[in-house]
């Protein structure tokens, strides 16, 4: 009977007394039991065969084959070493992981797989090597390669040999004549119009090479849009591959920089340009997008390592941004450090980053609603490029109203710094509307932009500031910046925001109508306020300070009245664009518009009745879009019968301008408040004037 053996496979890949992944147990023929008797051996105390039968060989690695004997060596790879070469038909090769009769280099000097064993580091990186295939420069375990590198590999292996193409052709040149770039002058032309050229000029009619990079750049431009549709993983190493690629590229000797106008045409522009594009995209994929940390080093570590021009030398360590867990960055984060430094080690640290990485850093935590920890963020960090920066620390006291922080958003408009002024002096009249609608409703836009939303929803929950703090801090606002204190739409909105504390979906204010205060006191609040605002002017912070006994008999009256009284002063400052839009604000508190047209010189009244009827009679006016309701008619009729009854001297020249206007533009069927108009008149006739009398007849006659 031939001689049989058991193969046992081991469980651990590492054995202490072997390094085979198989163990042969032979059976002696004295120990062979007979058919007869028990078939049970005992091997030692845990192990007993009952059965055994001829063995079949499962497929190995070439080190593990029991046939042939192998011999191990570190990292030989010019010679077969020993009986190594030899193989079964089912050994494997360690290294391309296929049949050892299919392996290509098996015994050839240089690569010699035959060699290969799992306990050289050499053969271990080599296998891994064959199993990353392209990926293997960017030094990733076997375990990291999934799905995503697996795609970004196939994109670059495919890129690398339209770049090949595109490079090939780049440095062959374009042969011109160089009389088709500089035409020859010399003597001979004249002389002699059909030849070629005479001795003195032949260089000038010579054939050259011109070098135009810029087909080399539009390839790989492509290949980095393509890139950045990828998900983040596939788009990282994409960049990175296609970044080792062109970095190596170089001008050749020749005629270029005199011919091409474009920058891309030449490799010393084009090159540090697509290396910024890179940096820039990865600084942000590694803040945005939730890389591992290994990952995000070895990123990091590849980028650095690349062969880069001189000129480009600067991007090398361009990918080293701080992580989210930083100390420092933290610190900040949490609001435990608000200057952005720190000493480390007896070194002096500032949180000092490229504005690509701040504005990554504000998209990301934007995503997750960390407004509190974005406005501390912008508040401390540093950056090279300081106008951009401001741009978006300008934003700060929107993020603190999305945080529900609105004291620290109106305190955050007058914060100054010793390289820039405050916010307040650079807010946009669209922008002051929606922080005082923010501030008294604790509402806000919607969407991405805050100006163009039409949709307003409420903010976290939070205590909303008093009327009287929000009005002290728009009135200083517009103390600091004069486009905001010119515009009409920023007064309209503030008389809206001293007549409400409520807003519709659409962002409009819901008006609401205060008792008529007395006599005494309108006439008290309008030396006091006038006080006020004065004093306020004068400070050098231009900070408005409202005393207690201003408030005290009627609190919601006299913030209107303070508001009005710093309409007047903007209204004798310069001329207004509009008028309409602000009467129409003091809808639901008319008292406190004839308080404001009192408060007029003569000059200035004459001004604002004329401003006001150009309004009125407008086709299309562009400052006042709401449609007119019927009620707006009546109160344009009441207002403009108001002006015309009042009995003071210095309002006869307005008076006379204002009939004259109305008689020439007088159509009913056309504007409804002129009807509303002859009926007030027509019913207080015996308390008018002789011209007032003859401007209700003039009306009447063209009416009818």
């Amino acid at each position: 009977m031939a001689e049989e053996s058991v193969i046992l496979i081991s469980d651990e890949e590492e054995d202490a007394t072997a390094n085979e992944s198989v163990l042969i147990v032979e059976v002696r023929d004295e120990q062979r039991p007979s058919t007869s008797a028990a078939t049970s051996e005992v091997v030692d105390e845990d192990l007993s065969i009952t059965f055994s039968k001829k063995a079949i060989v499962m497929p190995h690695a070439r080190y593990d084959c029991s046939t042939n004997p192998f011999s191990p060596s570190e990292k030989d790879t010019s010679t077969p070493v020993g009986n190594n070469t030899a193989f079964c038909e089912q050994c494997f090769c360690y290294v391309c992981d296929k049949l050892a009769s299919e392996c290509v280099v098996w015994k050839k000097p240089g690569s010699c797989h035959c060699n290969a064993h799992k306990q050289s580091a050499f053969w271990k990186a080599e296998r891994d090597k064959a199993i990353l295939g392209y990926l293997h420069i960017f030094n990733f375990e076997v375990m990291e390669v999934d799905t995503d590198l697996r795609l970004a590999e196939k994109h670059l292996r495919s890129f690398e040999e339209r770049l090949q193409v595109e490079y090939d052709i780049f440095l062959k040149g374009n042969q011109t004549c160089l009389t088709d770039i500089v035409p020859c002058n010399c003597y001979c032309h004249t002389a002699h119009p059909d030849t070629s050229g005479c001795k003195k000029c032949k260089l000038c009619h010579a054939f050259v090479a011109f070098y135009n990079y810029s087909k080399v750049y539009e390839c790989v431009s492509e290949f980095l849009d393509k890139a950045q549709k990828e998900t983040p993983r596939t788009a990282a190493v994409m960049l990175l591959g296609a970044a080792k690629l062109f970095s190596v590229h170089a001008q050749p000797y020749g005629y270029s920089s005199q011919y091409y106008t474009n920058p891309n045409s030449y490799v010393s522009d084009a090159v540090p340009m697509l290396l910024m594009r890179v940096a820039d995209t990865l600084r942000t994929m590694i803040i945005t997008s939730d890389f591992s940390t290994s990952f995000s080093k070895k990123l990091q570590e590849f980028f650095s390592s690349l062969l880069i021009s001189t000129k480009c030398k600067w991007l090398t360590n361009s990918l080293d941004v701080r992580a989210w867990d930083d100390p420092l960055l933290v610190s900040v984060l949490k609001g435990q450090n608000v200057k952005g430094e720190r000493h480390h080690r007896g070194k002096r640290e500032v949180l000092h980053e490229p504005v690509v990485v701040v504005e990554a850093r504000v998209q990301k935590l934007k995503e997750e609603n960390k407004f509190r920890e974005l406005s501390r963020y912008l508040r401390a960090v540093r950056s090279d490029n300081k106008v951009q920066l401001r741009s978006m620390k300008d934003h700060v006291p929107f993020y603190l109203c999305k945080a529900g922080d609105y004291f620290g958003a109106m305190n955050c408009f007058f914060a100054s710094s010793s390289q820039t002024c405050c916010v307040a002096c650079r807010l946009s009249p669209a922008h002051f509307v929606m922080y005082m609608k923010t501030l008294v409703t604790g509402r806000m836009p919607a969407g991405s932009d805050p100006i163009l939303s039409t949709q307003w929803e409420a903010a976290k929950d939070s205590n909303l500031p008093k009327k009287s703090d929000v009005i002290k801090c728009a009135l200083r606002i517009m103390n600091w910046n004069i486009t905001v204190f010119m515009d009409p739409d920023c007064w309209v909105t503030l008389v809206e925001v001293a007549c409400s504390d409520v807003m519709t979906h659409d962002g409009s204010l819901v008006l609401k109508s205060f008792q008529l205060p007395d006599t005494s006191f309108l006439l008290w609040s309008r030396t006091s306020a006038a006080a006020i605002l004065h004093e306020g002017t004068k400070s050098a912070e231009k900070q408005i300070q409202i005393p207690k006994t201003f408030l005290l008999q009627y609190p919601r009256q006299a913030l209107l009245l303070l508001v009005t009284q710093a309409l007047i002063d903007r209204i004798t400052y310069r001329r207004m664009m509009t008028f309409l839009s602000v009467v129409m604000a003091f809808k639901e508190n008319a008292w406190a518009l004839r308080w404001l047209y009192n408060g007029l010189g003569p000059e200035t009244l004459h001004v604002f009745m004329s401003v006001l009827l150009d309004d009125l009679y407008s086709e299309r006016n562009t400052h006042f879009t709401r449609k007119f309701e019927l009620s707006d008619e009546q109160y344009i009729g009441d207002f403009l019968c108001y002006h015309i009854q009042d009995p003071r001297p210095m309002t006869y020249g307005t008076k006379r301008y204002v009939f004259d206007v109305l008689h020439k533009n007088w159509h009913e069927r056309d504007y409804l408040w002129q009807y509303y108009l002859r009926m007030i008149l027509q019913q207080c006739s015996h308390e008018l004037e002789p011209e007032t009398h003859r401007f209700l007849d003039a009306i009447k006659r063209r009416n009818y």
